[in-house]
């Protein structure tokens, strides 16, 4: 064997990705050791590295596309294939690459496959988790913003970090007097109040943090993680006034509108249920008290 074949053969036999090197008519030129080890059971008895056993004795499920690629005119293909090997079900994703010599004739072909099991895994990880958000997203396409699944999901977590001395806060917020615009403008005139409640809502939430809700209508929540109570408190206010200083529905003469609302500081052991219970009742006696102002829960 001359230097430099040696020298190459060196280098494919240690590559960490399974690899097989054929000649011109299928058959096995070389094996690599990663490839070896993986595809061994299945090599004929008495099968060495340069057997030249047909491939598709090795892999017949490699056959098929590989008599269509030499029979093509690509000069290399790539597809994914799971496949059975020693060290169990592996998702590959294969690359066929011809072989040319200097005068441009094909030589062989150079077989090597990649696990990407993981990135399948989490490719998979990340499909559920967009199917279960959008599951949760999907109840209110009008605003955009996720519903009360959504914070009801994130609360537990919440919770317990408020065992581990970290407050957090949950406020609740109601839109006063809200179904006189239905009733005097439509609801088309309502929806877009709605809309355009949301984005002042968002605008005056600094922290990427805040998760800021759609319970239903024309309340929605606010999720304040490691938040002190007078820190939320001036955060509320700020959310107050900002919907109390705009003009809704400019095109129809332009109104004003308010919010009431109400916080309530998450303590340990308490369900989602208990702490948005306390907030809304805070919200209804702010409303109680006059509408356009904040009560914080005992």
């Amino acid at each position: 064997m001359n230097p430099e074949r040696e020298k190459y053969l060196t280098i494919f036999e240690t590559i960490p990705n399974p690899a097989f090197i054929l000649d011109v008519e299928d058959r096995v030129d070389n094996i690599n050791n990663a490839a070896f080890d993986l595809f061994r059971d299945v090599l004929p008895a008495g099968a060495s590295y340069y057997g030249k056993a047909q491939i598709g004795g090795i892999l017949p499920w490699l056959k098929e596309a590989l008599e269509a690629f030499v029979g093509g005119e690509d000069l290399e293909t790539t597809f994914e294939k799971d496949v059975e090997t020693r060290k169990g079900l592996i998702h590959f994703q294969i690359k066929l690459k011809r072989m040319l010599d200097l005068y441009e004739k094909f030589v062989g072909t150079i077989i090597t496959l990649n696990d990407i099991s993981y990135l399948k895994q989490a490719e998979r990880t990340v499909a559920r988790a967009s199917d279960f958000y959008l599951t949760l997203f999907e109840e209110f396409p009008l605003t955009g913003l996720p519903n009360r699944r959504l914070l009801e999901t994130d609360l537990p977590r919440v919770i317990a970090r408020t065992g581990r001395g970290v407050d957090s806060v949950v406020l609740v917020m109601d839109l006063d007097r809200f179904k006189n615009v239905n009733d005097t403008f439509g609801h088309n005139a309502g929806d877009q109040v709605l809309i355009d409640i949301s984005k002042i809502l968002l605008k005056q939430l600094r922290r990427d943090s805040d998760l800021l809700t759609r319970l239903g209508g024309e309340e929605f929540a606010v999720l304040f993680e490691d938040l002190d109570i007078g820190e939320a408190g001036g955060i509320a206010q700020r959310l107050r006034e900002s919907v109390a200083t705009s003009d809704f529905l400019p095109d129809r003469g332009g109104i004003r509108l308010s919010l009431s609302v109400g916080l309530a500081l998450i303590k340990e052991r308490e369900t989602p249920e208990v702490i948005l219970s306390r907030a809304d009742n805070a919200m209804y006696r702010a409303k109680e008290l006059g509408r356009n102002r904040i009560i914080i829960a005992e």
